[in-house]
């Protein structure tokens, strides 16, 4: 099964396939693994390069359909939905995936002097992966099951117990690092908070006087990077409250460790955290 719709910048919602009277869609371009820039520097009286960095570049998405129905009608929608310029996302469901990409439109091409008319969409994703459409949830409250319902004992059971320790473990089943929504929710006043990857050894850590019930929203994904603090219902940016030599937590591919601390000692349950992210694939 293969679906694929898409999302104009005002939240409105086209859907190209299933509906052959409208649209047929016949090739989608854009799909696998985007191609790499892989940076190489020359050896002086040697053979060969050394290899200095590399990224993935941006993925270029391009849609071809053939137009049904009114096809006059059905063109000028297209234009609404694919406004050059303008945002899009774009939605791809296949049997093993739910995903989407944002991007730019590029081009938004149509035969229009034609018996059948055809029509492409050129699209630019600078976020090079795709993002799976559910978030994962994953917080400070370590809590062990003891069983499972329906149940029926006379004798009390211990139903759950909460784990000691202060670390959090999230597990990233991604083809790539990924970017998060941390929300940390103060239960007392603190002075600083601060984060601890020990997989990496990254540090992220705040200094700003939290009063209870402030709720700090840190968002580390790729181009939308934020910190910003809500407090009796008003939002204010925090990025001087970062502490120079911060680094904004990512979620390795496999299990990522964090560890937290407020005003550098154990926090015992001074605060509340909430790591919300999407898992990343290179193609679909």
């Amino acid at each position: 099964m293969f679906t694929c719709k898409i999302e104009n910048a005002s939240g409105e919602v086209l859907q190209l396939t299933g509906q052959e009277e409208n649209y047929q869609v016949y090739q989608v371009d854009g799909l696998t693994p985007p191609s790499a820039q892989i940076n190489m520097s020359q050896l002086v009286g040697l053979d060969g390069s050394r290899f200095n960095s590399s990224k993935l570049n941006a993925r270029a998405i391009t849609i071809m359909l053939k137009i049904n129905g009114d096809v006059e009608a059905n063109r000028l929608k297209l234009y609404n939905f694919a406004r050059t310029k303008e945002k899009l996302r774009v939605y791809f469901t296949t049997d093993s995936r739910n995903v989407f990409a944002d991007g730019y439109v590029e081009s938004m091409d149509a035969v229009i002097f034609a018996i059948k008319q055809f029509a492409q969409i050129g699209i630019i994703c600078p976020y090079p992966y795709f993002s799976a459409i559910d978030e994962i949830l994953a917080d400070s409250e370590n809590v062990s099951a003891g069983f499972t319902f329906p149940f029926s004992i006379e004798t009390p059971v211990v139903i759950s117990e909460i784990l000691e320790g202060t670390g959090i473990v999230i597990y990233n089943d991604s083809e790539a690092s990924a970017g998060a929504v941390i929300n940390i929710r103060f239960i007392d006043d603190a002075q600083s908070i601060r984060l601890r990857n020990t997989n990496t050894g990254a540090d992220f850590e705040l200094d700003y006087s939290f009063l209870a019930g402030d709720v700090v929203m840190v968002d580390t994904n790729i181009g939308q990077k934020s910190i910003n603090l809500i407090r009796n219902g008003t939002v204010t940016n925090l990025f001087t409250a970062l502490v120079p030599g911060s680094t904004f937590p990512v979620l390795n591919a496999g299990a990522n460790h964090f560890e937290y601390l407020v005003d550098d000692a154990d926090p015992d349950g001074q605060v509340e955290i909430q790591f919300r992210f999407r898992n990343v694939y290179r193609g679909i």
